[in-house]
This record gives structure tokens, C-alpha cells and sequence, in this order.
């Protein structure tokens, strides 16, 4: 295998910030015009391929992971960074990863019998059933608050019995 070499011009902290955002923006808002931006973006810059645990003198190999049906998906990464994201916490100092310009890295997809490209897993995992819940419960309280500043609602009394008390003959 030859000696590893980054593209000239390009620094091991390189980040491709325009699949990032794009990425990013698609994530936050699903929609036709974000998902045609993201794909756009593919065309441009380099991907990261993980190659950890490939040996100097063997040829280069990429990692896959599985999806839940155990077929093969191809991870790829926007930088060093999100790679490092993708690895357990002990070993994310040995994460090797193989910058290459954008187009090629999308060409992996032929080498195996892949069944997707998943980007940036480790920064992309879903969110944790506490992270929804603070989000759900500051965006009621939100709307609760601006609803009755606008006038929509009336503030509940301070007589009310609420929070209701849980009544323990209920059966």
C-alpha cells in the first residue's frame, strides 16, 4: 500500500462545512429543497472513510456497519472529528480515517453490496428520550406563555387545583 498522504491543501482537521450544513439543515427541517441541498453538496470537497484498524502493509479497508436487517451500510464522515464521534470513548485516539475527494468516496457504494451510506453516525444518533421531552416540554411552555400574551387563553386561576392530586381510591 502506499504511504498515506492527505490531498494537497488539506490538513488532518479538515471539515468539510458544506455537506456539515447542509446535513445539518436537512436534519433539523426534512424537506424536499434541504434533502436537494444536501445531495448538491455531495459533489463538492472531500468525505472521510474509516479505516481504522487497516495495517501499513496490507491493502486499505473501510469500515461498514450493519443496519438493523444486517445488511451493509457504508459510513462516511464530513472530518477527523465526526469520525472520532463514531468510535467508543476508549478508543477514539486510534480512529484512522481516509480523506478523499467527495465523489469517490460516494463511488465505495459500488465496491460491496451496500444498501445505504449513513453520514456523520456519531454526531447524527437520535436524540435520548430526556433530550425530547426537555424540548417538548419547553416548546408547551412556550406556546402556553406567547398564547397568553396574545390573548388567546386565559391564565388559569390561582384556586385551581393543579396541579391535580392523584387520589388514591382510583382503582
Amino acid at each position: 500500500m502506499a504511504e498515506a498522504q492527505i490531498p494537497e491543501g488539506l490538513t488532518a482537521d479538515y471539515a468539510n462545512e458544506l455537506v456539515q450544513d447542509a446535513l445539518t439543515a436537512l436534519q433539523t427541517e426534512p424537506d424536499y429543497e434541504r434533502l436537494a441541498a444536501f445531495l448538491t453538496s455531495l459533489r463538492e470537497g472531500y468525505l472521510v472513510a474509516d479505516v481504522t484498524g487497516t495495517h501499513k502493509k496490507k491493502s486499505t479497508n473501510v469500515r461498514t456497519i450493519r443496519s438493523t436487517k444486517g445488511q451493509l451500510v457504508l459510513p462516511l464522515f464530513t472530518s477527523m472529528d465526526e469520525l472520532r464521534l463514531a468510535h467508543p470513548k476508549g478508543s477514539k485516539d486510534q480512529a484512522k480515517g481516509a480523506i478523499m475527494p467527495a465523489l469517490e468516496a460516494l463511488r465505495l457504494i459500488e465496491t460491496s453490496p451496500f444498501v445505504a451510506v449513513q453520514f456523520n453516525t456519531g454526531s447524527a444518533a437520535p436524540p435520548s428520550a430526556a433530550q425530547i421531552h426537555r424540548a417538548s416540554t419547553r416548546r408547551s411552555a412556550y406556546r402556553s406563555w406567547a398564547a397568553r400574551d396574545q390573548g388567546l387563553i386565559e391564565p388559569r386561576p390561582k384556586e385551581a387545583n393543579w396541579p391535580p392530586k392523584w387520589n388514591s381510591t382510583l382503582g
